[in-house]
């Protein structure tokens, strides 16, 4: 098996590298131990808008990228390891996710953690989740990655997950919040590192693993794969379903509600409605915003464009465009 030291912590980055061995080696079994600093990793087949609080990843900075396998908005930090295994596969192959999780639960045990795998793809301690997979199938190859919980910041995850899914009306697949916990509240010893010297240990048991090291044009490939993809609007948002979005805002100075139609990350319709004390037709804002990206900033900049002392009673801009998330 081969085994790549990845220490990156750009999210964008680590998920093109692991697309790249995905691909691009077709003999070799491939462990990759990484992690990202504060992201949100969104299902792909989910609704990008419905899976995150908006304006908190905004304001903490928290990044917001798809990968590519199925199942539920994940958030990572540091606190995080994530692990990813990719080998050969052909029909009737053995692909369920307790194959593939046999070997982490077994080293988070002999780190004093009764990890044990719960339903179809986690792992839990008693009734917490420490740790979630995900499959997919390309080319003959399977990719089986996943999460564990060391040490994350449990507020900033409920912080960035958090939505009102009563605004919302989609055909994506929501997330289904867990009750989740990090290991060191079942062995306050652990650290990322020792995590990660087990689960190496454990995976040296079956077979050896040679490190492998990236040549100047693989890594070209992969920062080109970032650039090309994960590091894209279209990716991150516009390929979410379409979706309908209905919000009411309440400010001293009146109520606004936004409805809107949102085809590939872009409005298709928008009805701005309320009892705001507006003097202008607020259907000019409504026209501007129709065909723009469904992103604060550029909602915001559209906004801006209208004095909102005329078209919104003195509503700022600002808290217009909030209204859209």
């Amino acid at each position: 098996m081969i085994y790549f030291e990845n220490n990156s912590t750009n999210p964008y980055f680590n998920l093109a590298l692991e697309e790249y061995f995905l691909k691009y080696d077709a003999e070799d079994d491939i462990l990759i131990l990484w992690r990202n600093d504060n992201t949100v990793v969104v299902g792909r087949y989910q609704n990008t808008a419905q899976e995150i609080n908006e304006r908190f990843c905004r304001e903490n900075r928290v990044s917001v990228v798809r990968r590519n396998t199925g199942g539920g908005a994940v958030y990572h930090d540091l606190g995080n390891l994530n692990f990813s295994i990719i080998t050969g596969y052909k029909q009737g192959d053995d692909i369920s996710f307790r194959r593939f999780l046999g070997a982490i639960s077994v080293a988070l045990k002999k780190l004093g953690v009764d990890a044990r795998l719960r339903g179809r793809n986690d792992l839990v301690v008693g009734d917490k989740k420490v740790s979630g997979s995900a499959q997919t199938i390309v080319a003959g190859r399977i990719l089986h990655h996943g999460t564990l919980l060391c040490n994350s910041d449990l507020d900033m995850l409920a912080g960035a997950l958090q939505s009102d899914p009563k605004v919302y009306a989609s055909k994506a697949i929501a997330s289904v919040r867990s009750r989740v916990a990090n290991i060191q509240d079942f062995n306050t010893d652990v650290t990322v590192d020792m995590l990660k010297g087990g689960l190496l240990s454990e995976f040296r048991r079956s077979a050896p693993l040679l490190e492998y090291k990236l040549q100047e044009v693989e890594l070209a490939e992969v920062c080109l794969l970032q650039k090309s993809k994960y590091d894209t609007w279209r990716w991150n948002y516009g390929e979410s379903p379409a979706f309908n979005f209905s919000k009411t805002t309440r400010f001293t100075l009146g109520s606004v509600t936004v409805s809107l139609i949102v085809e590939a990350g872009i409005i298709h319709r928008c009805a701005i409605t309320g009892d705001f004390l507006g003097l202008m037709d607020v259907a000019d804002v409504e026209d501007a915003l129709t065909g723009t990206r469904l992103l604060f900033g550029d909602v915001a900049a559209r906004i801006a464009r209208f004095d909102a002392g005329l078209y919104f009673g003195g509503i700022t801009s600002e808290e217009v465009a909030g209204c859209f998330f």
